[in-house]
């Protein structure tokens, strides 16, 4: 996902886009509160922020206050560079429950996993 972050900001940044990653990882409390507000359809342990396999993505003045057709421009922009590195994302762009910021790792679940706690053990 690292590398995905700084091909996609790089590649933004030549065409004169100023984002910058917003959220990459998210602890337990951050997810629980987050789920509960209806900000996120995932607990704790089924999102892939927890685990590092995801990024949201905003702009640096209009964080998420971009039109349809911006975000759009940034999703087909993701994918190219997606392939071109060949590290497999999906965007939440593409989804019903629209979250156009969000990119995660597609196969983040089939990743080999011992605790959801790990990384957040590790900082704290």
């Amino acid at each position: 996902m690292l590398e995905f972050e700084r091909v996609f900001l790089k590649r933004l940044q030549k065409l004169r886009v100023p984002m910058f990653t917003h959220c990459f990882w998210r602890g337990q409390a951050d997810q629980t509160a987050r789920f509960v507000d209806g900000k996120s359809k995932a607990k704790w342990g089924q999102n892939p922020h927890n685990f590092g396999c995801a990024i949201d993505v905003i702009h640096a003045r209009k964080a998420w206050a971009l039109t349809r057709e911006q975000w759009a421009l940034l999703g087909h922009i993701g994918k190219e560079v997606s392939v071109q590195i060949s590290v497999p994302v999906v965007w939440g762009g593409d989804w019903s429950f629209y979250d156009p910021a969000h990119w995660e790792l597609k196969n983040w679940r089939e990743l080999n996993w011992t605790r959801a706690e790990t990384l957040e053990e590790t900082f704290n």
